[in-house]
């Protein structure tokens, strides 16, 4: 058997072997075996840089050939109106045709693209309105300039001696203010048909692409948001007709 003194040297011996070897003793007590271990808490993402998931592929989509076809038919339209607005046009006749054709146009292609509802298409259909706005918006101007000039009189004789076409309506005896008039209103007509028209490509925008994803209400929201400007200065030419 051991004896004690043996028992401390052994002790002695093994106490000294950890301080040499710079290990410190492990003193396991009863109260750390039994206590609950710490959790680890898992990283909180940062929800400013999380995004939804994205939507298939653009380039990934299946070709549509009406689409296609819209996108080609719609640069036919902002070319052709396009070079009627370099002309600088003063005619309110051709001006307010020009206008009309290219809203009924574009109405036609809305309603073609209410399956695909294409992003391409939709932002070319804002390109039109844009023109038709600067059509509207020329004729209003011509319209102002003839009321400030003096208008027309009765023979058709503007107040620079010019002859001037009275749209056909020389024959009923229609004076300067009231084909003033008539002129406004019709301008008035196109505008609230190009709103309306607006609306229409904005309900389209807002349902988004034929995709078998969600995109959520964000998405939506920004598409529509996009026809904002239009909105306001559709709203704002209307309020100047009416208080011309």
């Amino acid at each position: 058997m051991l004896s004690w003194g043996n028992d401390l040297q052994l002790e002695s011996s093994h106490s000294e072997y950890l301080n040499d070897s710079g290990m410190s003793s492990m003193d396991f007590s009863l109260n750390d075996l039994l206590r609950t271990p710490s959790v680890v808490e898992e990283p909180v993402l940062n929800n400013s840089t999380t995004r939804p998931p994205m939507p298939l592929s653009l380039g990934l989509r299946p070709r549509n050939e009406q689409d296609s076809q819209c996108i080609l038919e719609c640069v036919r339209i902002i070319t052709d109106v396009e070079n009627y607005i370099m002309a600088e046009l003063k005619s309110f006749k051709i001006l307010l045709n020009i206008t009309r054709k290219a809203l009924n146009s574009l109405k036609r292609l809305i309603g073609l693209q209410q399956a695909s509802r294409n992003l391409r298409c939709l932002f070319l259909f804002s390109t039109i309105q844009y023109q038709v706005l600067e059509m509207l918006e020329a004729c209003f101007t011509n319209v102002q300039r003839e009321c400030s000039l003096g208008g027309t009189s009765g023979t058709g004789t503007s107040a620079l001696g010019l002859r001037k076409p009275l749209m056909g309506l020389e024959d009923f005896g229609v004076d300067p203010e009231e084909q003033s008039e008539w002129r406004l209103q019709m301008i008035l007509k196109e505008v609230n048909h190009a709103t309306e028209t607006l609306k229409k490509m904005k309900s389209l925008a807002g349902i988004g692409p034929d995709t078998n994803e969600s995109q959520g209400d964000d998405a939506s929201t920004s598409r529509e948001g996009c026809y904002l400007d239009l909105e306001l200065r559709l709203e704002d030419l209307s309020m100047r007709i009416s208080a011309a």
